[in-house]
Parts: C-alpha cells; structure tokens; sequence
C-alpha cells in the first residue's frame, strides 16, 4: 500500500531509496523500537508488485543507537514504465 503511494508520488524520472534491516522476524531493540526484518527477496517481490524495479542494491553492517551492530539493506529504486 504505501509502496503504491509513494510510486504515485514520484516523478517519472525520479529515484527512490530506502533502507531497513536485514533478517527474519520481528523484535525490539534495547530502546525498545520495534523492527521488522526483510530478506532482498522478500522486498523485491514488494517492489515489483508496486511496479518498481531495483536500480541499485546494497547491504552493509553498521552500530545502531542501541549500541548493538545491525544487518541492513538499501534499495535504490525506479518506476516500471
């Protein structure tokens, strides 16, 4: 549903990015903000129901607020004309 929106609020030649954990499941960090976890799959099958198509992908690790160290994904994004 918002993938949607959002196409729809995107130029035609306009890129979209986002980032989110990478991983299985749900939980909450030691602050106590809630994650749900994605594999690529998952969200390329997301994407392209909402006729996006990834341009560019990466992953990477890094220290999160919580101090503990976080499997993430990003995905660069266009419009499946």
């Amino acid at each position: 549903y918002i993938l949607k929106k959002l196409f729809f609020a995107l130029k035609n030649e306009g890129l979209l990015f986002f980032s989110l954990k990478r991983g299985g499941g749900e939980s909450r960090d030691k602050l106590g903000r809630f994650y749900s976890y994605y594999e690529k799959s998952e969200i390329e099958k997301l994407l392209e129901k909402a006729s996006f198509r990834t341009k560019t992908f990466t992953k990477g690790a890094s220290i999160g607020l919580a101090g503990e160290k976080e499997n993430w994904m990003g995905f660069f994004c266009e419009k499946i004309r």
